[in-house]
């Protein structure tokens, strides 16, 4: 259970890896671009799409994907969402690396705690997710998020902070598709596997849909926000509702809730440490130097 469990642990930190190295391209490319909005939806798509840089970006994601399936179907939800919090380190190392930006003793705290932080969610003794999972269960708890959601994206005309949330649960719907998905998908019986995927193909569908609506937004909000304000509270909602829906939906049980929870709070803790490394406001400063 455990060499099981590490494995989905070291395929999620090379996914978080490609996960932050993705956003930090495409920041610096949609902040030389025309501020998105809906009058000029399809035009930021096709800007979008025509960057080189943000559309490296975009390979560093889709790649990322990779791992992150195994993971999911190895480990589960539970325990992947929270170590993806480990990625932010990769945007500290981006910060030293790009802008000279050094740590200060709240920065350092912060990778500490992100690198801690796999130790204590791998001895959570967090159970395998259920295969046998019930669809309608999904969707009740997809419809409920969802609404959610929504009332976030409403308020997020006169609270631009909003936009975090709302991006932070997509993302989450996102990914308990994703582990609905893998769930499905037997590799020991490759002969099945064309119908496993058409008949799981609502699923990822549904996934991609969100994760496509999620990181679209995504760039608004980050427009709208400093990333030091938006990353943490983008992540720590996506890890909360990905969690409950862990245990809901797939069943998964934390034999030592104590240690996990201790490892979740590290995850959370460190990304906001971290959060003062702000992309943007470092390409500001190299800017001006």
């Amino acid at each position: 259970m455990i060499i099981q469990t590490l494995i989905g642990v070291l395929l999620t930190l090379l996914a978080t890896t490609l996960f932050n190295i993705a956003p930090i391209l495409q920041k610096s490319a949609v902040d030389k671009m025309e501020e998105i909005g809906k009058d000029n939806f399809f035009k930021s798509i096709i800007a979008m799409l025509k960057n080189g840089k943000w559309m490296l970006g975009a390979i560093f994601g889709v790649l990322g994907g990779v791992p992150y399936f195994f993971a999911l179907q190895i480990s589960g939800i539970t325990i992947v969402q929270p170590i993806l919090n480990f990625g932010f380190i990769i945007m500290v190392y981006f910060a030293r690396k790009w802008f000279n930006e050094k740590l200060d003793a709240f920065g350092k705290i912060g990778i500490t705690l992100l690198i801690i932080m796999p130790v204590f969610i791998t001895l959570g003794g967090v159970s395998e997710p259920n295969k046998d999972f019930n669809n309608l269960v999904l969707i009740v708890f997809t419809t409920i998020i969802t609404i959610i959601s929504l009332i976030f994206f409403g308020g997020a005309k006169k609270i631009n902070i909003f936009w975090a949330p709302a991006c932070g649960l997509c993302f989450s719907i996102g990914a308990l598709y994703m582990q609905a998905f893998t769930l499905m998908i037997d590799f020991n019986h490759l002969e099945l596997l064309f119908d496993m995927i058409l008949s799981a193909a609502w699923i990822i569908i549904i996934s991609i849909i969100f994760n496509a609506l999620a990181t679209f937004l995504g760039q608004i909000g980050l427009q709208k926000n400093p990333a030091s304000k938006y990353n943490p509270i983008n992540q720590t909602i996506n890890n909360i509702a990905s969690f409950i829906g862990g245990i809901i939906i797939f069943s998964q049980v934390v034999s030592n809730p104590i240690v996990y929870s201790i490892g979740f709070l590290f995850g959370i803790l460190g990304v906001f440490l971290l959060g003062k490394y702000d992309i943007k406001q470092l390409e500001q400063k190299s800017k001006t130097s």
